[in-house]
Formats: structure tokens, sequence, C-alpha cells
């Protein structure tokens, strides 16, 4: 089988629309817009968000990914569907949502096996049975931390924004 793997060239957007229209457009991604997420925002925002972060990164350092894996993967990986602040049933969301987001995946987008597993992995190492074993994989859980972080802390990200600007001209 030849590996899908390439450089991306494209812009994030593009790729985002390419491979993961039908998602966006599903009404039960949609659906993840009433889902709180990260103290400031909620889970279809932060999938998008973390999305972006991994083509812009793939695209900056020239690594070869496969870009529908990657798209897929991002979007989906924090597909679980439920608010974990409210619902009481729910133990050990941390370790637990991958697994149901990667249930839900498979049933409402027919995703490879590539996706699943990047899915079940990207909560690493707190996930201990499930560690990353492919390039999607490693930059999905690393993207994910970093947009999880700046959206714990939106007033440091504009700290950090400011920053740049002032450094950069």
């Amino acid at each position: 089988m030849k590996s899908k793997r390439r450089i991306i060239t494209e812009e994030p957007e593009e790729l985002l629309h390419r491979y993961g229209d039908d998602i966006l457009q599903s009404e039960s991604f949609q659906k993840m817009k009433k889902y709180n997420h990260h103290r400031y925002s909620n889970t279809y925002s932060h999938c998008i968000a973390v999305t972006m972060r991994a083509l812009a990164y793939c695209k900056k350092k020239k690594k070869k990914v496969d870009p529908e894996a990657l798209v897929r993967g991002c979007l989906l990986h924090d597909y679980y569907l439920y608010n974990h602040r409210t619902n009481e049933r729910i133990k050990w969301h941390l370790i637990r949502h991958p697994k149901v987001a990667a249930e839900n995946a498979k049933r409402d987008f027919n995703v490879d096996e590539t996706v699943e597993r990047m899915i079940r992995t990207h909560m690493w190492p707190l996930t201990p049975f499930h560690i990353p074993t492919c390039r999607e994989s490693w930059i999905l859980m690393n993207a994910d931390k970093a947009v999880s972080y700046w959206e714990r802390f939106p007033k440091r990200l504009e700290k950090r924004q400011e920053k740049l600007k002032k450094k950069a001209g």
C-alpha cells in the first residue's frame, strides 16, 4: 500500500475544508458548540483550533504527513458528544473520552484505523496503554496540548501576541 504522506504546501483552511467539510457540516459535529471545553471554549471551536494548529505546524516545519488523516483525526479527537461538567454518569472523563470519541467517530464517519488510533491516543501519557504510534498521532497530541493551554489562559495568549507584534515591527 502506497503511503499518503506528503509535505503540506496548501493553506490550512484549504485542507480543513477539503478533508473535513463533511464533518464540519454534520449536525452531530455542530452540536459540539453547546459543550463547554477548557473554560473559555467549546469542543467545536477547540477541535477546529487543534486542526489548524497541527496543519500550520506541518506546513511551517515541512513535515511529511497524511493530510486527510491529520484533518479528520484532529477534528474528531474530542467527538465524545456530552457535557463532561454536568454528566454525572461519566466518571474519569479525562482518560475515558478518547475511547468514546473514537467509537462515535467510527459510527458517524466511518473513520479508518489511522484516524481511530489518533483519537484513542491523543491523551497520552494519561492513557498509558494507548501510546501514539504514528507521526499524525504525535502531532495531534502536541497540538491539542498547546491549544488547551492557550484556551485555559487566554490572557497569557493576548500578552504573548502583543510581545510578538512589538518584536515584528
